[in-house]
């Protein structure tokens, strides 16, 4: 999994490759939780960028999920 990908792209690669998926979604919330970060980290991808756009983080912040 590449963070550069797109959405679409990890999509796609849960439905051809299931376990292969679960495997690294299960590797980033055991990150975000050693992190102190909500799931909703992970779900919507924050971990690919160093520093989310500042549009990305207004959205997550409304939505109650804790950023870096």
């Amino acid at each position: 999994m590449c963070p550069a990908m797109l959405e679409s792209e990890a999509g796609r690669t849960r439905g051809i490759l299931p376990d292969l998926y679960k495997t690294w979604e299960d590797y980033l919330l055991k990150w975000a939780k050693k992190n102190k970060l909500d799931p909703g980290y992970v779900r919507f991808g924050l971990w690919r960028w160093k520093e989310p756009a500042p549009r990305m983080k207004e959205l997550v912040r409304d939505m109650g999920i804790k950023t870096r």
